[in-house]
């Protein structure tokens, strides 16, 4: 499952049930910095959906791997209620957007799960209650 750091820009207005395609740069097998996606009307063919958006516990910055771990908990454990489908018999895969040391500072807390196909095929539609 691949995971990014969020910051600012339009990742920060993303909300469930938005889709978007994948920004410049981005790989499913590492962290990076991310601060704009492309947004795209789920009706049309697009590569992720959100669907969990959730604030971490405030305080001061637990660290970059308890950030990760949380991200991927939160993730794991709204993914089938959101799907219809159990994570581990899913086509899809997930990821997420989560804050960094330096947005952290700048009052980010938000963790944003998204979903996308494991062989890299467009979505068209909600995956809502999709059941893949």
């Amino acid at each position: 499952m691949a995971m990014s750091s969020g910051c600012a820009g339009t990742v920060l207005s993303l909300d469930v049930g938005e889709c978007f395609d994948d920004w410049d740069g981005s790989s499913a097998a590492g962290s990076q910095e991310v601060s704009d996606v492309p947004i795209v009307d789920c009706a049309e063919p697009h590569d992720n959906e959100v669907y969990s958006v959730s604030d971490m516990p405030t305080g001061s910055f637990p660290g970059d791997s308890a950030v990760q771990e949380w991200a991927t908990a939160r993730c794991e454990e709204t993914f089938d209620g959101y799907v219809g489908k159990a994570y581990v018999d899913s086509r899809l895969d997930f990821g997420a957007l989560f804050p960094t040391k330096d947005t952290w500072a700048q009052g980010d807390t938000k963790v944003i799960c998204f979903l996308w196909d494991v062989e890299y095929l467009k979505l068209t539609g909600s995956m809502q209650g999709s059941g893949i």
